[in-house]
């Protein structure tokens, strides 16, 4: 790793439907305490107006003009591709994935960085449904935020998610998934890999599964810093 301060891209993949979070976003990446940084955004709207948006903002702005019908999480890829290829192309040490939707405390590149790892997330929360049986043995479904992390299961086909009490506290330790909401990951790992799906998946999957399976294959072990 970089003895001195490592230069980070931070960024994601973006479109005109995110454009109600865009103010709270860019306000909460250009408040993260560390430097250097560059903010960039890759987006791939129907039309050019939201590209424009963003560039307006002083935004380092890609644009992916998508073919007709292509699947969301294939536009995702694509995108994000975007974004590493800027990262490794331009001599970038870091690409902090931030996703639109995350306002990530100001020390948050601090806390990851000072673990010195190749992939280490935060932590952020996403709504699951969990479906289980009442007293009177109907099913019942339930909503609940659950932080997008997640332990080796028994079936290695399947992972145990990570409980909002297993992240109270400040803890660091090796996951088996994480998103790519807040994901700090070195250029090592993106010389490796690239971001991608399983055409063949059916749309099950998105590009954060196969960056988990793609990184842990090549070697590289996926870390939670909780604070």
């Amino acid at each position: 790793m970089p003895s001195s301060s490592p230069r980070i891209l931070a960024g994601c993949p973006t479109a005109a439907p995110y454009a109600y979070c865009l103010e709270q976003w860019i306000a909460g990446v250009r408040a993260l305490t560390y430097t250097p940084l560059t903010l960039a955004a890759a987006d791939n709207s129907e039309t050019d107006a939201y590209a424009q948006t963003l560039a307006s903002y002083g935004l380092r702005t890609l644009r992916y003009k998508a073919p007709s019908h292509t699947l969301a999480r294939d536009k995702l890829v694509h995108s994000r591709n975007m974004l590493r290829n800027l990262v490794l192309d331009e001599g970038y040490d870091y690409f902090f994935s931030v996703e639109q939707d995350i306002v990530p405390p100001p020390n948050t590149l601090q806390l990851l960085l000072r673990h010195r790892q190749p992939v280490v997330s935060g932590v952020y929360y996403k709504y699951f449904t969990l479906q289980y049986k009442g007293a009177d043995g109907k099913i019942i479904a339930k909503k609940k935020a659950m932080p997008l992390l997640a332990h080796s299961a028994q079936d290695p086909k399947k992972m145990h998610f990570i409980s909002a009490e297993e992240v109270e506290g400040d803890h660091f330790f090796p996951v088996r998934y994480c998103g790519l909401g807040c994901l700090l990951i070195h250029r090592s790992v993106l010389e490796r890999i690239s971001f991608r799906v399983d055409q063949g998946s059916e749309g099950l999957a998105f590009d954060d599964v196969y960056f988990c399976n793609d990184a842990l294959a090549a070697g590289f072990s996926l870390y939670v810093a909780t604070a």
